[in-house]
């Protein structure tokens, strides 16, 4: 009898274990013949299970979530496809078809590589700009992505002043992680605001067109003046008329303006007045003074005749609108 019991439980033992396994081959016979994983790495009961153990996987739960509801095998798997079970932010059907395990956060499809343009600056101003110069802005085409990023072409938007150029020219490559610099020029050929765009084309998937936005204003620079300064005027000091001796004025000035003064366009006059009345008024020309230089000159002497100071004032007339004045004194006595 004891012999006999114990065969009995074996063969239970036997029919159970055979139950378990035909059961859970029936559920990978139905998720393989669902996704066409068989002789695959999912032809496993890892897909639904914890590797190596019976505990179910995120991706196992929730398929027995549908079960439990009333779900046959493949509608279950169906209705959990587009779920991300292990939460590796792929959905359970992107998993299967890429032979990883949707129940495995560690087990993900790999990101093929792909490259990313950046611009440092996604936008140039180039403010005013004197019609015949030219102004140079820059920004940096960077590549984030881990695979090399090939610019195929560098032009002009629509409508874009060809007053615009760019530097380097198209095709070229920028490897993963690295930049090239582009630099725009502008050079206005009249006085108006051009604005436009650079437009870049390359591989990167996602942005095959990245866009420079530009600006200007062409401006005629206003002709240059001549601007003669007064840097200082000496006179005589004191003068007496019991050994009379003529008053001296002499005059020094600057050209700080960027041309010569040349010829006729900047003249100095001095005006001496004696006890109320003019006694006295030359003009000098201040010609071919050369730009950022200096000069002096002295007026046609005065020979005093009665007692009174002389107040002297020195006046230069220029191209230029300030007023350029200086004053100087001289003591006659007896």
């Amino acid at each position: 009898m004891k012999y006999g019991f114990l065969a009995v439980m074996l063969v239970a033992a036997v029919l159970a274990f055979s139950g378990q396994v035909q059961a859970r081959s029936g559920y990978l016979s139905t998720f393989n013949g669902l996704y066409g994983t068989a002789n695959t790495r999912l032809d496993t009961c890892d897909s639904c299970h914890v590797s190596g153990g019976k505990s179910r996987n995120p991706y196992g739960a929730d398929v027995e979530t549908k079960l439990l509801a009333g779900y046959t095998e493949s509608q279950a798997m169906v209705a959990v496809e587009s779920l991300d079970s292990d939460g590796d932010t792929f959905s359970n059907i992107t998993e299967i078809n890429n032979l990883t395990f949707p129940g495995d956060p560690n087990d993900k499809p790999g990101v093929a590589p792909a490259p990313n343009i950046a611009l440092s600056s996604s936008s140039l101003s180039f403010g005013t700009v004197n019609v015949g110069n030219s102004v140079t802005k820059t920004t940096s085409i960077q590549n984030t992505g881990n695979a090399g990023l090939d610019v195929t072409a560098i032009v002009l938007g629509s409508g874009t002043s060809s007053e615009y150029t760019s530097s380097p020219a198209a095709p070229f490559t920028v490897a993963a992680g690295s930049s090239t610099t582009l630099s725009v020029t502008y050079t206005p050929i009249d006085a108006t605001t051009d604005s436009g765009s650079v437009k870049i084309s390359s591989n990167d998937p996602d942005t095959p067109t990245a866009t420079v936005s530009v600006s200007g204003t062409g401006v005629v620079p206003a002709p240059a003046v001549v601007d003669i300064d007064i840097t200082g005027v000496s006179a005589t000091g004191r003068i007496s008329l019991a050994r009379v001796k003529p008053a001296t004025v002499t005059l020094s000035v600057s050209n700080p303006s960027s041309i010569s003064s040349g010829t006729g366009l900047a003249s100095a006059t001095l005006v001496g007045v004696q006890n109320g009345s003019q006694i006295y008024s030359q003009s000098i020309a201040l010609d071919n003074i050369a730009a950022g230089a200096t000069a002096s000159y002295t007026f046609p002497d005065y020979t005093p005749t009665v007692v009174g100071n002389i107040d002297w004032t020195v006046n230069v007339t220029d191209q230029d609108a300030d007023v350029d004045q200086a004053t100087a004194l001289t003591k006659i006595v007896k």
